[in-house]
């Protein structure tokens, strides 16, 4: 299967996305028929549960596995499902190392099978996996063994995912999915700032959990832990056209981390928006994702609040 066919086919699913007058629909219905009027509108229409988790789920597996029918390139697309997969195997980890027995819920849509990274984790026995994953998860072995700081080792699992990750990245039809990481992990590198100062942790602690890869260097966050409050947003402004900067200034004169985690969404959001009609990249089906994430997101927004207000919601 090539691009345009998988793009055709994206195209011509993309009106089922919720808009703004199905998400209304939601905003106003009792919480008791929430559910109800969840599959009304056509979301995991086949599921039957009390639980909305289980119809997000449902949702999202059923995304991951249209994806994989009709990826041109499954080699990438799994690369861009293994933001999933660190977030099993930082579990798994900790799991083992912390005795968590309580922790068994896992991401079902990544590119391993939670399955196979249980018996390769938990048990050690990596002979399941492919080889290039088996080299993966044992480095991190290597580099996690006799530690029992949980945040060293959330970031160790990261750096080494994101390097698998980018070192697996080609430069054509990869573009995309490079711009996408990328931004991933600038936000992320800027939350983790973000939450150091107002714990007030010095810079060792956020040097742990950097994540390399980002196009903002780490130089620069050492800069802004000398500067001000007022003046640290400064210390991005030459990154995604001012608008890390900007998230930065709203938040500190409103603070609220919801918004900025929200700003953050929409900054990916619009950056992959650029890719959206490219013929010959992974780009649509990434945007497509983030749709579909960003749809989630809103629903379950929806469903937890008493009283909403529509200006809320991610818009896609």
């Amino acid at each position: 299967m090539n691009y345009p066919y998988a793009i055709g086919n994206i195209k011509a699913i993309e009106s089922r996305i919720f808009d703004k007058n199905k998400f209304s629909k939601l905003i106003r219905v009792e919480k008791n028929d929430f559910l109800k009027t969840l599959k009304e509108l056509g979301y995991a229409s086949s599921v039957n549960s009390d639980h909305l988790e289980d119809y997000i789920q449902a949702e999202l597996v059923a995304l991951k596995q249209y994806f994989d029918e009709i990826s041109p390139d499954k080699h990438l697309t799994d690369l861009f499902f293994m933001a999933n997969d660190a977030t099993n195997i930082k579990i798994m980890f900790k799991k083992r190392i912390f005795g968590l027995d309580q922790i068994d819920v896992y991401a079902q849509t990544g590119s391993i099978q939670p399955e196979l990274l249980e018996t390769a984790i938990l048990n050690q026995d990596y002979s399941l996996l492919s080889k290039d994953i088996q080299t993966l998860l044992l480095g991190i072995e290597k580099q996690i063994d006799g530690l029992s700081n949980a945040r060293l080792i959330s970031s160790i699992i990261d750096n080494a995912i994101y390097d698998f990750i980018f070192s697996q990245i080609g430069f054509s039809q990869a573009r995309a999915l490079r711009r996408y990481f990328q931004a991933v992990i600038d936000t992320t590198n800027v939350m983790s700032w973000l939450r150091c100062r107002l714990l007030e942790w010095d810079i060792n602690e956020f040097e742990v959990m950097f994540i390399n890869h980002g196009l903002i260097p780490k130089t620069v966050f050492w800069e802004s832990f000398t500067m001000s409050e007022e003046t640290s947003p400064r210390a991005f402004m030459e990154y995604y056209d001012e608008q890390i900067m900007k998230a930065l200034k709203t938040y500190f004169e409103k603070p609220e981390l919801n918004q900025i985690e929200r700003l953050f969404d929409l900054l990916v959001l619009e950056l992959m928006k650029e890719e959206r009609n490219e013929s010959f990249s992974i780009g649509p089906i990434i945007y497509y994702y983030l749709q579909k994430i960003s749809e989630a997101k809103n629903i379950r927004m929806i469903y937890a609040s008493t009283y909403f207000n529509p200006s809320d919601l991610l818009d896609y």
